[in-house]
């Protein structure tokens, strides 16, 4: 069949952008701005580019088109469409770890382990190893084709731990600010109770002593004619 070839890079050329597009709706869900879609966005010009230059030639020459062109400009846009996917992948998980620094801003470390206890042993850690096992899947962008579509599967299972780590944070953010009030509020207590109970101690140890000065002043007054009048001589007979 002619042109078979450029069917089947056609046909490539779409399972990588159907990849690509479900790794985009993602990234929209997580940065809805489009912070980090500008590469993304340029990289699916540069593919679409591509694409139309082949089609532009096939419709006008039909099947005297040279197929090694029409397949060149297919596999350059294969090759934009796997940059997109890995770009895609990329501000991802950046935009998920910024959303984790977003929603933990602000919670003491305290709280977190309070109502979260295994978060600094086990999704810190985690969270660290998804960091290396991202900067390997990074590696793999400019090589072999057919290593790249397995690499990318393994990418987006890694965005997506990465995804079920933050989920699991965020329903706890309200447990976490619920701790951390409570917790304040006991800080206010102690910080209010212990100086009144201190100023209250003093004050009362202030008025003992003071009257127990009084008490011995007026003894001493009481003590004093006693004392005159025994010491006083009596009168000659």
């Amino acid at each position: 069949m002619a042109n078979e070839r450029f069917r089947q890079t056609l046909e490539e050329l779409g399972v990588i952008y159907s990849k690509t597009k479900g790794y985009i709706l993602r990234a929209e869900e997580v940065d809805p701005e489009s912070r980090s879609n500008l590469a993304i966005f340029k990289e699916q010009r540069d593919a679409l580019d591509h694409v139309m230059r082949a089609l532009g030639e096939f419709f006008d020459k039909g099947d005297e088109a040279n197929e090694d062109n029409l397949c060149g400009h297919i596999n350059n846009a294969i090759g934009h469409m796997f940059r997109a996917a890995y770009d895609t992948l990329d501000g991802t998980g950046v935009s998920y770890k910024f959303r984790l620094r977003d929603l933990l801003s602000g919670i003491s470390s305290k709280a977190i382990s309070a109502v979260y206890p295994g978060y600094y042993t086990t999704v810190v850690p985690a969270l660290n190893k998804i960091d290396g096992t991202i900067a390997e899947h990074r590696k793999h962008k400019d090589e072999q084709r057919s290593v790249k579509i397995q690499d990318l599967d393994g990418y987006c299972a890694t965005i997506e731990t990465l995804y079920s780590h933050v989920d699991e944070i965020t329903v706890r953010i309200p447990e976490f600010r619920k701790w951390q009030r409570e917790d304040n509020k006991d800080k206010f207590k102690w910080f209010l109770i212990i100086p009144l109970v201190i100023v209250l101690f003093a004050f009362g140890l202030y008025t003992a002593k003071d009257l127990y000065f009084r008490h011995l002043d007026k003894v001493d007054k009481q003590n004093r004619p006693a004392a005159t009048a025994t010491a006083s001589p009596s009168p000659s007979p």
